[in-house]
């Protein structure tokens, strides 16, 4: 293997290596997008769910 054959192959490892760091860093900051989105849908449904109607006997309210 020549001397230049050498560097390109060192150079493609680099380039290799940094679009994995990428990939990686990328995938990372979409799952904590999602993870707040998530959060903020659920702690947003459990705040408007009105609380269940207490069930009650008719006559004795209306006596």
């Amino acid at each position: 293997m020549s001397n230049l054959d050498q560097k390109i192959e060192n150079v493609a490892n680099k380039i290799e290596f940094a679009a994995n760091k990428a990939w990686k860093k990328r995938s990372f900051r979409i799952v904590l997008i999602l993870s707040i989105l998530v959060d903020t849908f659920l702690s947003r449904i459990s705040l408007t769910m009105l609380p269940a109607p207490n069930l009650h006997n008719t006559s004795c309210v209306l006596s």
